[in-house]
């Protein structure tokens, strides 16, 4: 039996979207606030930093929205 247990989960997709935009909207957070339904206020992206934030989404408002960036690589 595994019993591994993962740190992530990693998802390959295919977005209808020119890269220049995928790119600002995972690392503006803003942007990325916008796109994925969360409270950016305040939040700056850096490597190797925390982020801690709350969920807008309908029926998730308010609930913690955390990660970690490993890296910043265009």
């Amino acid at each position: 039996m595994n019993t591994t247990i993962a740190d992530r989960i990693e998802k390959e997709i295919v977005l209808k979207a020119p890269r220049s935009r995928v790119w600002r909207a995972i690392s503006d957070p803003a942007e990325f606030g916008a796109w994925f339904k969360v409270d950016m206020s305040g939040v700056t992206f850096e490597a190797g930093e925390p982020v801690k934030a709350k969920m807008t989404y309908p029926g998730y408002e308010g609930m913690p929205f955390e990660m970690v960036i490993e890296r910043i690589e265009p």
